[in-house]
């Protein structure tokens, strides 16, 4: 072996090393040999190396593992116990969407944290501590079609797919091609073209049964703007544009101005410190779901539709009590 070989074996053996102390999984002896197919003394070897390199670690007994001790020398980043904070809130809200790719986002924060200095890591633990993460309700989705959408995004593919409609309880067969990944309200939904209905529409991730390639690939339009096509939905369902008006009274008002109205709106104050709300919403089920929610502390000012639908869903729910 010439001595260019043994150099980039010892260096392959040193990134090696490097990359499973930051990773915060257990780090053995016999492990890093078998790992680095090389024997325990020539991984001792490297020990002294990384340690004239000042690599900074120790060997945890309890743990029974090597560790970090201190950050590396080289390629470090320096973070703020902010900076740790909104990392520890992006994995926690990363966590609470209900990707299936928990157990990369839960490692990726393992090595990062792994290679943070003692004084960090206790800050990063005090913070950890001191907030707490609310994870939003979402769905169960299988990570197969969550890949495989990803991927077919990514390649301009078009997929087949079996979907379920909870409307009308039935599936069907549908191509589409895919636009964008969303998340929203805690459900993830892909925003695509489909080929059966001819326009744009949105699906649920967790109503897909089965997800196949097809080998065709297409052209996203110039002018699709996620943004616009979201534009005043005010939950997960779309319709056509409607102009709305509701009073909320007195008390509700409180909470009503604290509340991010994510359509188009304004907001009037009340001489008796009722509240008006204006807005333009996209279709009508959302916005009167919305307006139940509220119940007797809201009414519907306009349009005509919109308390028509409000009051048959309250006479519908009273039917139920009546007895």
């Amino acid at each position: 072996m010439s001595l260019h070989d043994d150099r980039l074996h010892r260096l392959t053996r040193l990134f090696l090393i490097v990359g499973h102390l930051q990773s915060g999984e257990q780090v053995t002896l016999e492990g890093l040999a078998q790992l680095c197919k090389a024997d325990k003394r020539t991984i001792q070897r490297d020990f002294h190396f990384l340690r004239e390199a000042e690599v900074e670690f120790v060997y945890n007994r309890e743990r029974r593992s090597y560790e970090l001790n201190g950050p590396l020398p080289f390629a470090t980043i320096a973070f703020s116990p902010q900076d740790l904070m909104a990392l520890m809130l992006a994995q926690e809200a990363a966590l609470s969407m209900g990707t299936p790719f928990q157990a990369y986002i839960r490692r990726a924060f393992t090595k990062v944290s792994a290679s943070l200095p003692p004084a960090l890591k206790t800050e990063l633990a005090r913070v950890h501590e001191a907030i707490a993460f609310n994870a939003a309700s979402h769905g169960e989705y299988a990570p197969q079609v969550f890949e495989h959408l990803q991927h077919a995004q990514h390649r301009r593919e078009t997929v087949q797919m079996h979907y379920y409609t909870r409307s009308r309880d039935e599936t069907s067969v549908r191509r589409v091609d895919p636009y964008k990944l969303l998340s929203r309200q805690g459900f993830w939904m892909m925003i695509g073209y489909c080929h059966r209905s001819g326009e744009v529409r949105q699906f649920s991730l967790d109503a897909i049964r089965s997800l196949q390639e097809t080998g065709k690939t297409f052209t996203m339009p110039q002018d699709f703007n996620l943004e616009q096509y979201m534009r005043d939905s005010v939950g997960v369902l779309r319709g056509e544009p409607i102009e709305i008006v509701v009073r909320f009274d007195p008390v509700r008002a409180r909470y009503a101005r604290r509340r991010c109205w994510e359509f188009t709106h304004t907001l009037i104050d009340e001489v008796d410190g009722s509240l008006i709300l204006r807005g333009t919403v996209s279709g009508l089920e959302e916005i009167r779901n919305e307006v139940l929610r509220w119940g007797e502390g809201i009414t519907v000012v306009e349009p005509n539709e919109l308390r028509h639908a409000v009051c048959e869903a309250a006479k519908r729910i009273a039917e139920k009590y009546e007895s």
